[in-house]
């Protein structure tokens, strides 16, 4: 069986089932049993929709923390293009890298260098393609994970392409170790992440056969800190050194923009993405190039682990993107020499959700049970059961995840039901035998 990670996690200490985070899963993955929220390994896409609502911030995102940094002889912080966006219009890239590395780093790499050679590498590609299907971004781990587990027909329309935050880990690795003398395996290349899907893809790579990313920090693990750490900044390095190009890839349509292809369409916000993939898969969507896909609404800047509200930050990062150009700064040869990184490795699998049954017959048979159990339930999708439909429930049913008798109304029937013949059974009763103790003996 197919071994997950997942970075989104549930404490049961502080979780008191309030159902929100149930409702909300696009992939009706999470379940509440005994009063405490559960993920269903093989349906979580790692969205972080369900840290966004929980009242009782019981779901959180396992991430890295500052001890992943020392262990390491020189460690390099990757923000992800987002972390530009998140302070206020004064506080500028070349600010946001001198306070990363003021922090607990050794060096700060500006990804737009990175962002830079991915978009003209996509460019080409895309350019230069000619197939009837539409090409899938690869950019979203939360998507990929997705595509794998609800539409695996679409395996072959992903985009096969390693992601920005990949290459700049193996520069990072190969440059520092030649440049210090070190094993590549000595240097720490730590990404500052908006979401939790960065770490879902980092401990299981979607390009590479092995990442070269050693961990990462939640934006909103470090925020304080680094806005601190800015507010002390003396004299700076020029660390900053690409246009707008890279941090344009934070907000939907940034891609888009700066390859200027034809029939490409970006989409934001899980549900609205699986609405589109649905409409993909019976035929309603065609004549479309490349597809766009983020699972969070508004990108990367609108990720669960992000601080600043996204629509203010759009704004930042559309002033961004004014103030630096979509001009390409980094040189072919630089291009041709970073090239390699963006190549995969790995062949991804579809990932299935468990099937119903153990083999063919017993699916059938248990399909049947499903929807006979639908059938006899309000189909009303109350959530009171633990699963977030009747569907749902009905399936956990058949596979021994639930009891029948969760169903509020199923249970009601059952007592009106155990109410009636108690009362039948007292009618049809003289009183004399009523009264006697059980076992008593009758003349």
């Amino acid at each position: 069986m197919e071994e997950y990670f997942h970075s989104v996690k549930v404490d049961p200490e502080r979780c008191r089932g309030s159902m929100r985070c149930m409702r909300v899963c696009p992939t009706e993955a999470i379940r509440i049993r005994e009063g405490k929220a559960v993920i269903l390994e093989d349906r979580c896409v790692d969205c972080g929709d369900c840290i966004r609502v929980c009242p009782e911030r019981a779901i959180r995102s396992v991430v890295g923390s500052y001890e992943d940094i020392s262990k390491f002889k020189y460690t390099v912080a990757i923000p992800s293009p987002s972390l530009y966006s998140q302070f206020g219009m004064g506080v500028s890239p070349n600010q946001i890298l001198n306070g990363l590395k003021r922090l607990a780093f050794d060096d700060a790499y500006d990804i737009g260098r990175a962002c830079e050679v991915y978009i003209t590498v996509l460019k080409e590609y895309l350019d230069s393609y000619s197939d009837n299907k539409p090409l899938i971004s690869t950019l979203c781990p939360s998507i990929v994970r997705l595509i794998q587990i609800r539409f695996p027909d679409f395996m072959n329309n992903l985009l096969s392409l390693e992601a920005p935050r990949g290459i700049a880990g193996s520069e990072i690795k190969l440059d520092k170790a030649k440049e210090l003398g070190l094993d590549p395996k000595e240097i720490g290349t730590i990404y500052i992440t908006p979401c939790p899907a960065k770490m879902m893809a980092l401990n299981q790579p979607q390009c590479k056969s092995e990442s070269n990313l050693d961990g990462a920090l939640a934006i909103s693990d470090i925020y304080g800190m680094l806005f601190s750490s800015i507010n002390k900044l003396g004299s700076m390095e020029e660390l900053h050194n690409s246009t707008g190009l890279g941090i344009s890839l934070s907000i939907p349509g940034g891609v888009i923009t700066c390859i200027n292809v034809d029939n490409a369409v970006a989409i934001d916000g899980i549900k609205n993405v699986m609405n589109v993939l649905d409409d993909l898969e019976h035929g309603k969507v065609t004549n479309i190039k490349y597809l766009e896909l983020w699972a969070c609404p508004g990108g990367c800047i609108g990720g669960p682990l992000a601080v600043e509200n996204p629509y203010i930050t759009k704004i930042k990062v559309i002033r961004l993107v004014q103030q630096f150009g979509r001009e390409r700064k980094i040189k072919d040869d630089e291009v041709n020499k970073l090239r390699e990184y963006l190549s995969c490795d790995v062949k991804l699998p579809p990932l299935p959700i468990k099937p119903l049954g153990r083999d063919a017959l017993d699916a059938i048979k248990k399909v049947k049970e499903r929807e006979a159990i639908i059938e006899s339930l309000p189909k009303i999708d109350c959530g009171a059961c633990g699963a977030p439909t009747c569907k749902a429930f009905a399936e956990d049913v058949v596979q021994g995840r639930a009891e029948i008798l969760d169903c509020v109304f199923k249970l009601q029937d059952k007592i009106v039901e155990s109410s009636q013949y108690a009362l039948s059974w007292a009618r049809r009763t003289p009183l004399s035998f009523r009264k006697r103790g059980k076992g008593t003996k009758i003349n």
